[in-house]
């Protein structure tokens, strides 16, 4: 078959078993799916490089490069590939195997099991096997390359199930694309829904999504507010459909504080930045003067509960510095964890 058919069929492929959009892996790949044909000196790759071609030449065409045993060999000499990284290797050992699969369904067929002579052909009926550079591998490899560029943009959307997760449109499936992706992607939110407590509709209305709240809910905020959207009874918005998209890789640090003496919550608000998130439990003392001021309209990221006796429990969740400014200078003891985006 066609370089270009058999570069069409891998990259694909490697798009698919690497939930890819790597154009690295796919290069890759594409290069890998040449190597089989290194068995003949007629081939592309073959004259690019002539004198390996020439030896392996010797076992014939479509033979050894172009069987199991064959691939055992390759991903053994591709093996240093992993200098760089996993996925390079993967990369080119699934667009080695690829290569030649695609061969059997050409008239002729593999020795899949080579040195048994037995070839493999698919499928059954010869007239609807591939016969190199026919309109048929034309159309093929038009199919190969739409498939590709289908594929890719799932992959850069979170790939397939990630979109099918979003044609369900469900809350708890977005909770389950939140922590898959939560430590290397920026997540939006598109939600269609309505407030539980105003009636307001949401159409489609996009938020930046800061955390999980639960396993059915998830936090997420718009330049002004923040909203509890998903199933709980908790939740500020009764979502109809959630459909979640990615915005640039970012990287996480999470730092865990402690604070098992008595200091001033304005030491751990110092503490914080820009994209900077603070989740955990404080006690404090200075309950009788702390007033919650949350609106129940919104997601409030520090709650207040009192527990008697002049104390309580501040709860936090995706909490930024003005969230923590806003409880006033009291003293705390507990612990948190801060998250911070960059």
């Amino acid at each position: 078959m066609m370089s270009l058919t058999h570069a069409a069929f891998s990259t694909t492929t490697v798009a698919l078993a690497l939930c890819t959009a790597d154009p690295v892996l796919l290069i890759v790949g594409a290069i890998a799916s040449q190597l089989p044909d290194l068995d003949t000196p007629d081939s592309y790759i073959g004259r690019v490089l002539r004198p390996l071609s020439d030896f392996v030449s010797r076992w014939g065409h479509r033979q050894i490069t172009h069987s199991l045993l064959g691939t055992a060999i390759a991903w053994v000499v591709l093996l240093p590939l992993l200098i760089f990284s996993a996925e390079v290797y993967w990369s080119a050992s699934i667009g080695y195997l690829s290569g030649w699969l695609l061969d059997a369904c050409s008239k002729t067929g593999v020795p899949i099991l080579y040195p048994n002579p037995r070839r493999g052909v698919f499928p059954l009926d010869p007239n609807f096997r591939l016969k190199t550079g026919s309109i048929t591998e034309r159309l093929f490899c038009g199919l190969m390359s739409i498939a590709l560029v289908f594929t890719c943009y799932l992959n850069l959307n979170g790939g397939i199930l990630t979109g099918f997760s979003n044609w369900l449109g469900s809350a708890p499936g977005a909770v389950d694309i939140y922590y898959q992706y939560a430590d290397s992607k920026e997540i939006f939110a598109t939600v269609t829904g309505v407030h539980r407590i105003t009636q307001e509709a949401f159409d489609k209305q996009r938020f930046r999504v800061l955390a999980a709240a639960t396993e059915t809910d998830l936090v997420v905020a718009d330049k002004q507010h923040k909203y509890r959207v998903g199933a709980s009874q908790e939740a500020q918005i009764r979502p109809t459909k959630i459909v979640l998209d990615f915005g640039k890789t970012i990287t996480i640090e999470t730092q865990s504080i402690g604070i098992p003496e008595v200091r001033s919550l304005s030491s751990l608000s110092d503490v914080l930045g820009d994209n900077t998130f603070a989740t955990g439990q404080l006690e404090t003392e200075d309950g009788d003067i702390l007033v919650s001021t949350s609106d129940p309209r919104y997601f409030s990221a520090a709650s207040v509960q009192h527990i008697g006796g002049g104390k309580a429990l501040v709860t936090l969740k995706a909490a930024t510095r003005s969230d923590l400014m806003s409880l006033g200078d009291i003293s705390v003891v507990g612990s948190v964890v801060v998250r911070t985006v960059k």
